[in-house]
């Protein structure tokens, strides 16, 4: 029998999802995603909780002392028919230190669903965040997880190595300690109102910053055939709109899939011997063509966001829609140079991993072209990345760097001939406790040596 439109087996677990550093999907079912089983469905409330991670913020909306800081999105859920059952009302503002908040999202008045099939995530502010988590904790206690990896590394939205770490166990970890271990460092995407493509550009969320994200919840269940199928075909999930779908400005409906998809029978459905779809059919799930998604045209749409369905909201709350007189992505913006490339947003900022895996190389940052965010310097590699330009500086180590080099004492990218950490590496050689010649000419090399580029604001990757 085929699963039920709305309930789930309550005695299954749901994994996340995750990209190994191979770019292999994974279902990342560790100590520290435990939390994610299917909850006893005693609760009488009907209210869902939408958690979600920041691992990366904008300049400007934070100290640039490792906190992430910024505007909440709004939060809507659908059911599977499409249906608006609920969203969130006001853009919460994250709070000084905190790297994940808790919307809570209240169901309309008059919906029998469990759980919601479809979550969306807008940004109404200039504001943005990179998210590297989305959790749904369902009324009956249960949850689920979509990391930001697949989104970022897999489907190539514009995103970054995340400065925090997703553990929803231990709650908040302590993003001042760059010492911290636990959790899963996910990678984010970037969700924000500032990058609304030139009018003769097709929105793209590999090159555009996304206003409005939306996900199918229950295809990001690591289960073993999903991950393998998803491995097999990364077209199911990245050319999947009503799976996973990203706009330029905020749309009046979402992609959905009608009829509802079907799990547990894959090899059954796949065959073709029923009208009713696997969801791991690329047939049926795959977009048929390059799809626009400024159109929402190629699949069936949700039903229209209404704000006068809501038990919750004041009614002149209302999203920004484009060509809204306070929409914060005008549609008029049809000069590349009528603001700043996004990337020189972080020309001026710094993050500091020590990490020895794929995960936090300076190398593999460099050679995404959909990497958004501040400069990169990894002690452990000795190699420093300039996001903005793409280039890859090695660390002063102690030769003559003749092309320049990162200091990672100073902060500082530095002209060609600098002897940089030599200086230190050089004093007391001599064993008396004096300076070696050594030393002095390095302090010599040094100080003659230009600083291209000094870094004020640091953050730590924990």
């Amino acid at each position: 029998m085929a699963a039920s439109l709305d309930r789930v087996d309550q005695t299954d677990v749901f994994t996340p999802i995750s990209v190994d550093e191979s770019h292999h999907l994974v279902g990342n079912f560790t100590e520290h995603t435990r939390y994610f089983e299917y909850g006893t469905g005693n609760s009488t409330s009907r209210d869902t909780t939408v958690r979600i991670w920041a691992g990366m913020n904008v300049p400007g909306s934070d100290t640039g002392q490792g906190r992430t800081q910024g505007k909440v999105p709004m939060v809507t859920l659908y059911d599977e028919r499409g249906q608006v059952i609920g969203k969130s009302c006001k853009a919460q503002p994250f709070i000084l230190g905190d790297s994940w908040i808790d919307p809570v999202i209240h169901t309309w008045k008059g919906a029998k669903i469990d759980r919601p099939a479809y979550v969306q995530l807008s940004q109404t502010d200039v504001d943005a965040l990179c998210i590297s988590a989305i959790e749904i904790i369902y009324p009956d206690d249960g949850s689920a997880l979509i990391y930001g990896d697949i989104p970022h590394k897999t489907c190539g939205w514009l995103g970054y190595p995340s400065v925090s770490k997703v553990n929803p166990r231990e709650g908040r970890p302590d993003l001042r300690n760059p010492n911290a271990t636990t959790g899963y460092p996910a990678s984010c995407f970037w969700l924000g109102g500032r990058s609304p493509p030139p009018k003769h550009e097709v929105f793209n969320p590999s090159k555009h910053m996304a206003a409005s994200v939306a996900f199918h919840i229950r295809d990001f269940d690591g289960k073993n055939e999903s991950v393998q199928a998803y491995n097999r075909n990364t077209d199911l999930l990245c050319k999947s709109t009503p799976r996973m779908q990203a706009h330029s400005s905020i749309p009046d409906s979402i992609a959905i899939f009608s009829p509802p998809l079907m799990y547990g029978h894959e090899e059954r459905f796949a065959n073709g011997s029923t009208a009713v779809p696997s969801y791991l059919d690329p047939m049926y799930v795959v977009d048929t063509e390059v799809f626009d998604h400024s159109a929402m045209a190629a699949w069936p749409q949700s039903d229209s966001y209404s704000d006068a369905n809501s038990k919750a909201c004041d009614p002149s709350v209302k999203l920004a829609r484009a060509g809204d007189d306070d929409d914060p992505t005008p549609q008029n913006y049809d000069d590349d140079t009528d603001k700043a490339p996004l990337s020189q947003l972080f020309a001026n900022y710094l993050v500091i991993s020590a990490g020895e895996s794929l995960l936090h190389s300076a190398e593999a940052v460099c050679a995404n072209s959909n990497i958004l965010g501040p400069n990169y310097w990894n002690s452990f590699e000795e190699l420093f990345c300039e996001t903005q330009t793409r280039t890859l500086w090695h660390g002063c180590n102690g030769t003559e760097n003749v092309g320049g080099c990162f200091d990672g004492a100073q902060m500082a990218l530095l002209g060609p001939h600098a002897a940089g950490h030599l200086v230190e590496h050089s004093k007391g050689n001599n064993g008396n406790g004096s300076v070696s010649m050594a030393a002095v000419a390095a302090v010599a090399a040094a100080a003659a040596a230009p600083v291209l580029k000094k870094f004020m604001h640091c953050r730590h990757i924990v």
